[in-house]
């Protein structure tokens, strides 16, 4: 890659810092805020100091945020959603009122950014590069902090809680650089998603992994360049399959369990995987059942943030069903429909293979992710996907034209 030296202080610049700062808040930012904290005077306001400086980073690259016509009307038209839902369904606002400074700050402008990196094809290296680099850097970090500042975790939380936002803030990281070692593996980008993948299995959390996992098997399948592809996948998943049934699983994860006790993180998967619970839904279930009987009384939806309503606080786990619930069977369905088939399309339209490693790492991240856990009202890579797969298919449509 290479950066052009005369972006100093220029427009596009500040775009690319406001879109790495967008990809790192969850870790890298998140560390800037602790530092922050550590000065006098502004150290009491490290919230407020980041606002400031996101608001300075967007208006210095203002020029550089693009979108059309038919951008700006989706936008207007999710945001009078999200503002009317509310006064439409008044049982909901409590959470609403919870939610609504996350969604509006936090989650939804990513659809914008996610817009505007589509509509910058000539900088679609630039940018990809720099969210390889942040993905590593933030890897490293985040291991780095935790064997030199971190607190180990309590039996308790290391059996039965793990750390779920921290393995689903690391995922999109370790999905973005899994693309990047199958697209030119080194001893140092394999050895970064090596160390990564173990340490989030040590986090606890088994949908991050199970996704971490689907993510590596589809970019092998679409972006592997192997001499004799199909022979070696066919190798690689006998040799995948031999070692689950031999005793040499079992031996690995209770080395891998005994590792993980040591360094005082989570024993959860290993402890699921012996005990023959891997594949519990630990309450899922019970909030799924919950809300069934309640679409089966209104099948017309019950407003944005319903299923916290319904479900006694909880989030469904289930985007569908959560979008079920919240706009009804039919609409619900659409909408899903939309989510899952524009991303695909996107995929198939565009000849970048960086921003189809971007798409499958967002689609991991963003997407899959909630068929398990959170809420797409909560996931800004949800919407950063969504912006970036409109864009790339109407540049795509108008390239054809």
């Amino acid at each position: 890659m290479k950066l052009n030296t005369s972006l100093a202080l220029k427009p596009k610049l500040f775009f690319y810092i406001l879109i790495g700062m967008v990809w790192c808040q969850t870790i890298l930012m998140q560390y800037l805020r602790a530092v922050i904290m550590r000065f006098p005077i502004i150290g009491t306001a490290p919230d407020e100091v980041l606002t400031f400086l996101y608001i300075a980073i967007i208006l210095l690259s203002i020029s550089e945020i693009k979108f059309h016509m038919g951008d700006f009307i989706g936008i207007l038209s999710m945001l009078l959603i999200f503002l009317i839902s509310p006064i439409v369904f008044p049982d909901t606002f409590v959470f609403w009122k919870e939610e609504y400074t996350r969604f509006l700050l936090q989650v939804f402008p990513l659809y914008i950014i996610g817009v505007s990196i589509g509509n910058h094809k000539d900088d679609w290296e630039n940018i990809l590069h720099i969210l390889y680099i942040l993905s590593v850097v933030s890897i490293i970090v985040r291991i780095v902090y935790y064997y030199t500042n971190g607190t180990e975790m309590s039996q308790i939380q290391s059996l039965y809680a793990g750390d779920m936002d921290g393995a689903y803030n690391l995922l999109p990281h370790l999905c973005l650089v899994i693309y990047h070692v199958i697209k030119k593996a080194t001893v140092f980008n394999v050895s970064v998603l090596a160390v990564g993948s173990v340490f989030l299995m040590f986090l606890g959390t088994r949908g991050a992994v199970l996704i971490e996992i689907i993510c590596f098997v589809l970019v092998v399948l679409f972006f592997a360049k192997w001499k004799y592809k199909v022979l070696k996948i066919v190798l690689i998943s006998t040799a995948v399959i031999v070692f689950l049934y031999s005793p040499l699983l079992e031996k690995t994860v209770l080395e891998l369990y005994k590792l993980a006790d040591g360094l005082g993180l989570s024993v959860r998967i290993f402890d699921h995987f012996l005990n023959g619970e891997l594949t519990d839904s630990t309450g899922r279930d019970v909030i799924a059942n919950t809300l069934y009987e309640f679409l089966s009384e209104n099948s017309l939806g019950y407003g944005l943030y319903a299923d916290r309503l319904l479900a006694g606080g909880a989030y469904a786990h289930k985007i569908y069903l959560e979008l079920w619930i919240q706009f009804g069977v039919i609409l619900g369905t659409i909408i899903f429909a939309f989510i899952l088939i524009v991303p695909v399309r996107a995929f198939f339209k565009t000849k970048n293979d960086d921003i189809k490693g971007l798409l499958i790492a967002l689609y991991c991240s963003g997407v899959l992710k909630l068929f398990l856990s959170s809420s797409y009202l909560r996931e800004g890579l949800f919407f950063m996907l969504l912006g970036l797969s409109v864009s790339t298919i109407r540049i795509k449509e108008k390239c054809e034209k």
